[in-house]
């Protein structure tokens, strides 16, 4: 079963510790310290529910996007013994696409919240963030943020940074959008694995989810040499697998290098339910057709410009990379 499934137990009877309106005991926290911003794309007057946990007194959560503290928006109790902090869920309607959250918290929590901007450029004491089944294209951090697990699956991200992420243990990526190309360059910035901190996920060792090669919405391509270079600095990387296995997946190995686009003279293509069919090739083009574990399953060279591929009724329902190049040496890629 996925981990989404078995994520963290909210602690809300602190909430029920409130004290009653007219003795107003809060002080919130200052708008110019720590800070996440995030922009979601939820329509105004509806309800936007997420959850954090703050460390310190005063945190509080801009839903109008005025810059100025209500007191309904507190997401804090003065009460709480920040040595075992709990969890406060916030809800209300969106007014405004940006979101503020003021004050330290070490956990967010964000999930199918259509976020599509994540700046933690203030953030100082981040150590999870879930924001997994969003819309999230940009995700921004600062040096030094001692972020420590990070779920990113289901969202738009074209590459990602980890170059200030030195104290992460569990990445999980798969189902977004980072070319073969944006995936090297975001693997050249992992930083060496620190120790696995939450006993409760039961992986061994540090853990990157890069990819699910059973999924129709999978749009990364993570190449061997990438692969190789997170196993050098201590990672495992792993492949969803269509969640089929134990949650974190299967071992992953990587693709063949060199199926990133490099032509954008793309020909036409399309899928029926027994043939992939290619249209507007050049003739005498080299067709590679791989299965998403990076094997070759077909190799060969058209002498028209159109080919159609036969499947079987067991590869159906598979998705598949292939590539195509030119007489010329360019090349393209398609997933399918």
């Amino acid at each position: 079963m996925s981990r989404h499934h078995i994520t963290y137990l909210i602690c809300l009877l602190s909430l029920l510790a409130l004290p009653a309106l007219g003795q107003n005991p809060f002080k919130p926290v200052s708008t110019d310290g720590d800070r996440i911003v995030l922009t979601t794309a939820i329509e105004r007057a509806d309800d936007i529910t997420f959850t954090i946990r703050p460390i310190e007194h005063g945190v509080w959560v801009d839903q109008n996007g005025d810059g100025q503290f209500q007191r309904e928006e507190m997401a804090s109790n003065p009460e709480d013994d920040l040595n075992d902090p709990g969890h406060f869920l916030v809800s209300f309607q969106v007014t405004s696409p940006q979101i503020t959250i003021y004050g330290k918290i070490d956990q967010l929590l964000i999930p199918n919240c259509k976020v599509t901007n994540v700046d933690l450029t203030h953030a100082t004491a981040l150590k999870t963030l879930e924001a997994y089944r969003n819309e999230i294209s940009s995700i921004t951090t600062p040096a030094g943020l001692p972020l420590g697990d990070l779920w990113l699956a289901d969202n738009k991200l074209q590459g990602i940074d980890f170059s200030n992420c030195s104290k992460l243990w569990f990445i999980e990526l798969y189902n977004n959008q980072i070319s073969e190309q944006a995936m090297t360059k975001a693997f050249s910035t992992l930083q060496h694995a620190a120790p696995v901190a939450d006993p409760e996920l039961e992986i061994p060792e540090p853990t990157i989810q890069v990819i699910d090669t059973h999924s129709n919405h999978e749009g990364n391509v993570c190449n061997v040499n990438a692969v190789a270079h997170a196993k050098s600095l201590g990672w495992a990387v792993y492949d969803l697998a269509g969640d089929t296995q134990n949650w974190t997946g299967v071992p992953y190995e990587g693709s063949p290098v060199g199926i990133t686009p490099i032509s954008s003279q793309l020909p036409t293509y399309s899928r029926t339910p027994g043939a992939i069919r290619l249209d507007a090739l050049e003739p005498h083009s080299t067709i590679t057709l791989y299965d998403m574990e990076g094997r070759t399953l077909q190799e060969f060279t058209t002498s028209t410009s159109t080919v159609t591929i036969p499947l079987s009724a067991e590869q159906t329902a598979t998705p598949y990379l292939f590539t195509i190049q030119s007489p010329e040496g360019q090349r393209v890629s398609v997933k399918l």
